[in-house]
């Protein structure tokens, strides 16, 4: 069995053990950006859309396709909510996205540079960018 297949397989399963561990409501702000966070290095472009609003969608999809034969993974990740008004919430996190290009040098994205953005849209929060 190729060894990329077993390794995306088992980010996969990693996740959806993780997701279902979370002690954080399913539809609250900072477990939408982990989900969100998740679907984008197992390689579920659909599901990072799905859980984007309208406006975000796109970008979603650019972030997803940008990981798409790169070897991904998600660590230390944990997220809380910074500020709450109403509909939108402002999330910050911790941990960072570990990627490599074809046998290079593992580089990585520090989640705690960024202010994720999330909002209430159709009843369901949902990710809608970051600063």
């Amino acid at each position: 069995m190729n060894r990329t297949f077993f390794f995306l397989v088992s980010l996969a399963l990693i996740a959806l053990l993780l997701g279902a561990c979370s002690s954080q409501a399913a539809g609250s702000p900072e477990a939408v950006v982990e989900q969100y966070l998740n679907a984008l290095v197992v390689g579920d472009n659909v599901g990072a859309v799905n859980l984007s609003c309208a406006a975000w969608e796109a970008n979603a999809n650019a972030e997803g396709a940008a990981f798409e034969g790169v070897e991904v993974s998600l660590s230390g990740a944990a997220c809380n909510v910074v500020t709450q008004d109403g509909s939108n919430a402002t999330v910050a996190c911790q941990g960072e996205i570990l990627f490599s290009y074809a046998g290079g040098e593992t580089e990585s994205i520090d989640l705690s540079l960024r202010s994720y953005l999330v909002s209430q849209e159709g009843g369901e929060w949902r990710m809608c960018g970051y600063q």
